[in-house]
């Protein structure tokens, strides 16, 4: 973080110190943790027997993560602290990256001692073991189905409690209460998504969004740790306040961005459904921009699609969104992308989760995007399976 950052944000910090954030419109709502008390003891049960010994930790010179997700980040910038602070002379390796690179440069992994955060440990992961000194894996993804070597210690909440910052966090500072920073994290990424006394989560993370996972600008900075150091800072500062407030000033533009582009969607046919339709996909206003089109069509289109080539991938992705309720949404989304995604001919062809789904589609002899908008490839035993 640059000393002119550091200036303006104390500036800032001054002026807020005193605000204590809180949402006036609670009323009677429903928390999924009704008190610290109640995160802790969740957050210790998911945590089980897993433990990393104080000397384990201070072993582990190599940290696996998503930079592209603030649940990865804060991860690794939890343990790369307690690492490099306690043993400050170690020799780090960073792959901020996802299962696919890991594999392909697993060879600067042979013999470290490795830790994975908030990626799912897969079966074809599995020839880490053989050449790593040890691996720990801590996630909030599907614990795996399978065998794990006996050099691999994993601890996963299994998709259904606490996101991987907290599970870190008590992993590397068992001692230490859970800062506001990582349970707002922690809060934004998980299933359980609220606690009595701790507001405006998601103004908080779109101000580490902005400020690290997605800047441009500071791309190159992970492999070296300076973006871990900058991430700490704002985990262990104090600063909630400050980081809610710069958030929502960032909300409010990407509010009045998404509604811009929102209106320039048609309404047109997509395998036979009605869909908002636009040809625009980017890294942080698309999930957005398609819920304003569902929310600017509603009533008249059954789901959202936007879409667009990834000259770096070679490929074209299409990402559909549907209402956020059962009631209203009347296709099964995570379906229907991988009943086409299998058409595609790409080989990471498409899924979802809940009322969302990612499509990729080749760019070959054999594939044409506009089919996907000018002709029905889906049997009709394929339209059965993807309707609510």
């Amino acid at each position: 973080m640059s000393a002119k950052s550091k200036y303006f944000n104390s500036i800032l910090s001054d002026c807020v110190k005193n605000m204590d954030l809180m949402n006036e419109s609670v009323g009677n709502r429903k928390f999924h943790y009704n008190s610290l008390d109640e995160y802790n003891r969740t957050l210790e049960e998911e945590l089980g027997s897993f433990s990393i010994s104080i000397t384990d930790r201070k072993k582990i010179n190599a940290i696996i993560y998503n930079q592209n997700n603030n649940d990865g980040a804060v991860s690794a910038a939890i343990a790369y602290h307690y690492i490099t602070d306690k043993a400050p002379n170690g020799d780090m390796l960073l792959l901020g990256t996802g299962e696919g690179r890991v594999m392909r440069e697993k060879e600067q992994l042979a013999g470290k001692t490795v830790l994975i955060v908030d990626l799912e440990f897969k079966e074809d992961m599995l020839p880490l073991a053989e050449i790593c000194e040890t691996v720990y894996v801590i996630d909030n993804h599907r614990i795996p189905r399978f065998q794990l070597p006996s050099n691999v210690k994993l601890v996963s909440s299994d998709q259904k409690g606490h996101a991987s910052c907290a599970l870190v966090w008590k992993a590397f500072y068992p001692k230490r209460k859970v800062p506001e920073s990582v349970m707002l994290v922690d809060l934004s990424d998980s299933a359980k998504n609220t606690i009595k006394g701790i507001s405006y989560g998601h103004f908080f993370t779109s101000a580490l969004t902005f400020r690290f996972t997605q800047n441009p600008k500071i791309r190159n900075k992970w492999a070296t740790g300076e973006n871990l150091k900058n991430m700490w800072e704002v985990i262990d500062g104090g600063n909630e306040s400050l980081w809610k407030i710069i958030g929502w000033y960032m909300d409010e533009s990407l509010e009045n961005a998404k509604e811009q582009i929102a209106q320039n969607a048609v309404i047109q046919k997509f395998q036979g459904f009605n869909v908002g339709i636009l040809n625009f996909l980017d890294p942080v206003l698309y999930k957005r921009v398609g819920k304003q089109i569902l929310s600017n069509l509603k009533g008249k289109i059954d789901f959202a699609v936007l879409w667009g080539y990834e000259h770096r991938g070679r490929r074209y992705k299409i990402a559909l969104t549907c209402y956020h309720n059962k009631t209203e949404c009347k296709v099964n989304i995570p379906a229907l992308a991988r009943i086409l995604g299998k058409k595609g001919g790409h080989k990471q062809g498409g899924g979802g989760t809940g009322f969302v789904g990612n499509i990729y589609w080749s760019k070959d002899a054999k594939h044409d995007i506009w089919d996907l908008f000018n002709k029905n490839l889906l049997t009709d035993k394929e339209r059965k399976e993807v309707m609510m």
